[in-house]
């Protein structure tokens, strides 16, 4: 029971596994010495049990972690509870996940620009004269055609599609979050159209596929800023961390800076650490900014409702007042959303991570774009040694000596 007790103390505390396992495979060699004096028949049967927890507590602790990496999928995905970055020996393991779902992601980013180009082409192929596909000459196989095309844009975009509805139900709304209701509104709006004993006027599926190869690209600029960030924060080389204060610890910051911001402001402090840790559960925090998507979507909807009543009120049939609300709420959902709440954050990552630095997480951003009190101290910006005093100018009368020692006290 000791043995299993230290085995699995040992799971949890990363880079100390090496000392501890030395301890007990120590325990384990006094024990074995400690046990000549017993009977032949029993000493064989505790040196072979003590042989299994000496093989127990030999295995490196980090491939538990591993094997948490390798059971779920071959990629790391942020928000995982059993999956979390706790040790340098991980590194290989999330890294080469990291390629796989690049790797991944850039053939489906690249399928749905080829749906996208498809759909456009063969809605707009009554422009060149080929009235088969068209939707007026051939309004049920064209519907067919445009809803099979979505179905597969749709089996692109599932996991991002699936995540987003449920951001949305939970009121977290993402980019993602207006794939099915899209989806969702042309189904609709075709089965309405033919029940009604009509015909549907437009089809959709080329402004659908427009819509997932925009949230492909998301994903792929998401995964690109992840794998920069990675790669700094997984050095082995002493970092620097800002850190949010406790209200108790921050309480000279809060007095000095008293009359320069307001009374909610956040304070930092700068920590030094060798590892950083939780960076999958930070990656998967929820950037407020991103409830933008949600007021977009049902600014959208609504004015589809407006469109839909005043076309059927005053006079409109059902499929062309059902038509011209389908329009409205594509034209009017700003597709742009999916990669714009994305691209500048790429863009800081890319630029920090050219500075050995690493911005983890969209919420780090929302830290970032507030008010806040960062503390430090003289160590943090002036190490030891590596300060050289070159050149002294004087502005105004000054006195040198003066300055040489607040110089020296820096």
């Amino acid at each position: 029971d000791d043995f299993n007790a230290e085995a699995g103390a040992d799971s949890q505390h990363g880079d100390k596994t090496t000392t501890r396992t030395a301890v007990s495979q120590d325990t384990a060699d006094s024990d074995i010495n400690g046990e000549q004096d017993v009977a032949s028949d029993s000493f064989s049967d505790n040196r072979e049990n003590i042989k299994k927890e000496r093989k127990k507590i030999s295995t490196p602790i980090e491939d538990e972690s591993v094997q948490n990496i390798q059971e779920s999928d071959s990629v790391p995905k942020a928000g995982r509870a059993n999956r979390e970055y706790t040790a340098h020996s991980q590194t290989g393991y999330i890294k080469s996940g990291y390629r796989v779902q690049l790797e991944y992601e850039t053939v489906r980013t690249a399928a749905a620009a080829i749906l996208f180009i498809a759909a456009f082409l063969i809605e707009n192929l009554d422009l060149f004269g080929i009235g088969l596909l068209s939707v007026a000459v051939n309004p049920l196989v064209a519907s067919l055609v445009s809803l099979l095309i979505s179905l597969a844009a749709l089996w692109l975009c599932l996991r991002e599609a699936y995540e987003g509805f449920f951001m949305l139900l939970k009121a977290r709304p993402m980019p993602e979050s207006a794939v099915i209701p899209l989806f969702a509104v042309s189904v609709i709006y075709l089965l309405l159209s033919f029940l009604s004993g009509g015909q549907p006027k437009m089809v959709f599926g080329a402004v659908f596929c427009l819509f997932v190869f925009l949230c492909k690209v998301r994903t792929f600029l998401r995964l690109l800023r992840e794998i920069k960030t990675f790669a700094v924060i997984s050095s082995e080389k002493p970092k620097r961390i800002l850190c949010p204060l406790s209200a108790d610890m921050s309480v000279a910051e809060s007095n000095a800076f008293k009359g320069y911001v307001d009374e909610n402001t956040e304070s930092y402090c700068v920590k030094r650490s060798l590892f950083y840790s939780g960076y999958f559960s930070e990656t998967g925090k929820y950037g407020k900014k991103k409830i933008f998507c949600g007021i977009f979507l049902l600014i959208a909807f609504l004015a589809a409702t407006v469109v839909f009543l005043s076309s059927f009120l005053t006079g409109g049939s059902f499929v062309d007042a059902l038509s011209y609300a389908a329009a409205c709420l594509f034209l009017t959902l700003p597709f742009c959303c999916a990669v714009s709440f994305e691209i500048p954050l790429f863009c800081c990552a890319d630029v920090a991570s050219k500075r050995s630095c690493a911005i983890v997480g969209e919420a780090a951003f929302d830290a970032l774009s507030r008010d806040g009190i960062i503390s430090f101290s003289d160590n943090d910006i002036f190490p030891q040694g590596n300060i050289r005093l070159v050149n002294i100018v004087l502005f105004g009368k000054k006195n040198v000596e003066k300055i040489l020692e607040y110089t020296a006290l820096v």
